[in-house]
């Protein structure tokens, strides 16, 4: 009798979802906790108004934070623009033996996290102003063996070409590597002569159409090509010198301006350059504003006034004033502590609906009110504490009477906007005391 054979067979078979039957995608809105009592609508409507309330304090932060870097922006730009006006009749020698490149050392603290921001708003600044030629170099895109330079040149406008052209310097390699890497292959056709060829190209025989545009009109017929190191300190020296040498080679064919990120001091251009190469660069300094000169101008105008209805509370705003202070001087880093204190005031409380809102907006607020959602106020301490100390009489009302607890509640909300009102007209006044009391022993003693 033949030996009975049994075989096993595995299979992976796919099978796909039925669309029809596809959960619904969630919105942000539907993590937002339904309290009893609470509708659907008053729960959106408490994520609305948490976005428009926290819109509105994004844009006012973002608003000071510009206001305050415009100034050394300002100067930036007008560094920039002139590096090279100067020298315009000098390149027309070609026996000169050693040219500077014109670099802005700009100083902006040890509040790393903000350095993305200053560099994006000051990247965009030239772009809008002064020339389409930016790259934003940071330390983590080069590697050690390596430095592979994105120069992200803004081209000119086109009619169906990409705004920005891309060109990779391959500028320094490691001479041990016996097996280059495939991107080091690839890019080892784009050279500094490529990229002079380019320039020249653009700049000399673009279309006329192009160069007249609106858009770029306020540019020089020659516009600078500035490359912007985010983090000074995090590029290998050895990167910073070479790239820095073989760029003054080139400075008579390419208009090159240098603007190095510091978070220390000047001298660190010194410490990670030697004088051989520090020699072939003509250094200005530019210090922006303090981080904590900037927070406090963001407590001032943005949390110290009665613009915004949301209030921080006295252990809130100490836990974060200590933690920018004490950690790492970061508005970013503030301003997403406040987004979340913000966020916390709105997604626990149901309540919190009449937050930042129009008083005509509350008023209908109120008319709707379901006896459930009174029965939330009359639960809160503040209440609480306001009906016992109200006399007798009055008490059954408030805790009874539904119409007459919304006219009580809508009293003492704009009770609320005028005490804001008068306290922080108060506070602006004492604030302007000091400089007032100042000038006036000052006149007395002259």
């Amino acid at each position: 009798m033949a030996d009975e054979t049994s075989s096993v067979s595995k299979g992976c078979f796919l099978i796909k979802k039925s669309v029809a039957h596809s959960p619904r995608k969630r919105g942000a809105e539907d993590f937002f906790p339904e309290v009893i009592g609470e509708s659907t609508a008053h729960r959106k409507l408490r994520y609305t108004n948490y976005k428009e309330c926290w819109g509105s304090i994004k844009c006012e932060i973002e608003g000071l934070q510009s206001q305050m870097n415009s100034k050394i922006f300002s100067d930036l730009l007008e560094f920039i623009k002139g590096a090279h006006k100067v020298k315009s009749s000098e390149t027309e020698s070609k026996t000169t033996v050693i040219q500077e490149i014109p670099t802005a050392a700009l100083i902006t603290g040890v509040n790393m996290p903000d350095h993305d921001v200053i560099f994006s708003q000051l990247a965009t600044e030239l772009n809008s102003h002064v020339t389409p030629f930016v790259a934003l170099l940071r330390s983590k895109d080069c590697a050690a063996t390596h430095l592979e330079v994105n120069f992200l040149i803004f081209s000119y406008e086109g009619n169906n070409e990409n705004v920005i052209s891309q060109f990779i310097g391959h500028v320094v390699q490691d001479e041990d590597d016996p097996c280059p890497s495939e991107q080091a292959k690839k890019i080892s056709s784009f050279t500094m002569p490529v990229l002079c060829h380019w320039y020249k190209k653009m700049t000399t025989y673009g279309d006329s159409k192009r160069r007249r545009s609106t858009k770029h009109s306020q540019y020089s017929d020659r516009p600078p090509l500035v490359v912007i190191f985010e983090d000074f300190e995090g590029f290998l020296p050895a990167v910073v010198q070479n790239f820095v040498m073989i760029c003054s080679q080139y400075l008579s064919d390419l208009p090159l301006v240098l603007v190095f990120g510091i978070a220390t001091a000047v001298r660190t251009i010194h410490r990670v350059l030697p004088h051989a190469v520090s020699g072939v660069l003509s250094i200005e300094r530019f210090q922006s504003h303090p981080s904590h000169i900037c927070v406090l101008e963001i407590i001032s105008k943005v949390l110290m006034t009665a613009k915004f209805p949301f209030k921080l509370g006295a252990r809130v705003f100490k836990f974060l004033y200590e933690n920018f202070l004490f950690h790492d001087f970061s508005l970013q880093n503030f301003a997403r502590g406040l987004q979340f204190c913000l966020m916390e005031h709105y997604f626990e409380s149901p309540l919190s609906v009449l937050c930042c809102v129009s008083p005509e907006d509350r008023e209908g607020f109120l008319d709707k009110m379901s006896h459930k959602q009174v029965e939330m106020f009359r639960k809160t301490l503040s209440f609480r504490r306001y009906v016992e100390g109200e006399p007798p009489s009055k008490q059954p009302q408030l805790l009874l009477d539904d119409s007459f607890t919304k006219d009580v509640i809508a009293e003492l909300l704009e009770d609320l906007d005028m005490y804001h009102w008068c306290f922080f007209q108060s506070y602006s006044v004492f604030m302007c005391s000091p400089a007032i009391y100042h000038d006036i022993l000052l006149e007395r003693r002259l």
